[in-house]
């Protein structure tokens, strides 16, 4: 090692006890007169070696363990963005070459911590907001069939619909928390080989029966042309629940265009949603999957913002993508996966 501290002290060492001994052998060899002045010479050549060993040993050895002393007070209080320098290759400065990647990893930890602590602050204010409108909801809707305002049957009827709807949506809420803080690798997938072609009809009818029973307009696209004998290894109830995510998410920006469209496209089953009535600017764009992201934080249907984030998650746990597009106010999700022999 060419800039090692112990290979140093080992030649400053060496010099101060071989330059004596050797110079007490050869003035024991000379005339008495010159005896002295090279005893003299000698000493002040071990003085030179001294001050030489005590200035090596401050500045290869003190000094940077006073760099490593200072560090670790700035550390204790729980400053780590600043790294540490030291330029020395030798054995200290491998020493603080290790400390200072021990720093990096505890800031990169405490960093994730903090973003931890921000969504779970957000967590609360979004379950706080979104749990109490459809409580309230119910708890009046309960309080007017306790005092009798329902006059009719078809009126009682009604709200016991209303009633039914507010708890599907603290189910679905529920259902969605449990997936909030699900990896793409941790979220449990069934794979099983389906046949695209005969999925998507029955998909397409499905969304087509729904859009109009909400009175939603939608225009949907099969290209039969693109499939011939293609299959594709996915979780069918997975898939669907994301593509519904996706849907959900249209159906409430959707001002006059919603268009589903389905093909095979460059090897990979594609599924394109486009709406009109996306409000954000396109560098907000990668922001509609993060974990609790949503446009309208004082919505008061109960969305937390976590439906394009779960979407997301089980694609990609079904080894597929999903991205976004936007131009102007129209954005398109599409929706890849690849298909299997």
């Amino acid at each position: 090692m060419k800039n090692s501290v112990i290979k140093g002290l080992i030649l400053l060492f060496l010099g101060l006890f071989i330059l004596p001994l050797s110079s007490l052998l050869f003035i024991m060899q000379i005339k008495e007169d010159y005896q002295i002045i090279l005893l003299i010479f000698v000493l002040f050549l071990m003085s030179i070696l001294l001050v030489l060993t005590i200035f090596y040993i401050k500045r290869r050895v003190l000094a940077p363990i006073s760099i490593v002393v200072k560090e670790t007070m700035r550390i204790s209080i729980g400053d780590l963005a600043a790294p540490i320098h030291y330029n020395k290759k030798d054995e200290i400065g491998q020493l603080i070459s290790a400390f200072d990647s021990m720093r990096n990893e505890l800031y990169v930890q405490q960093l994730e911590h903090q973003q931890f602590e921000v969504e779970r602050k957000q967590f609360i204010d979004s379950i706080s907001h979104d749990l109490k409108t459809p409580i309230s909801s119910i708890s009046a809707y309960i309080e007017a069939l306790q005092d009798g305002i329902a006059q009719t049957k078809s009126e009682e009827k009604e709200y016991f619909r209303v009633i039914q709807n507010k708890i599907h949506l603290l189910n679905e809420l529920s259902q969605q928390l449990s997936l909030s803080y699900q990896t793409s690798d941790s979220v449990s997938i069934q794979l099983e080989r389906i046949y695209c072609h005969e999925w998507s009809q029955r998909f397409l009818d499905t969304v087509s029966m729904d859009c109009h029973t909400k009175g939603i307009k939608i225009e949907t696209s099969l290209d039969h042309s693109s499939f011939q004998h293609n299959y594709m290894n996915v979780d069918i109830y997975q898939l669907e629940r994301a593509l519904q995510n996706i849907l959900d998410n249209a159906y409430r920006y959707t001002k006059e265009l919603l268009a589903l469209s389905v093909a095979i496209q460059d090897d990979c089953f594609v599924v394109a949603i486009k709406n009109d009535g996306a409000e954000m600017k396109e560098e907000s764009l990668e922001q509609i999957f993060q974990r609790f992201y949503t446009n309208n934080p004082q919505n008061a249907e109960g969305h937390l913002g976590l439906g394009l984030f779960i979407a997301k998650t089980l694609i990609t746990a079904m080894k597929g993508k999903l991205e976004a597009t936007l131009q102007k106010d129209v954005i398109t999700f599409i929706v890849s996966i690849p298909i299997s022999d």
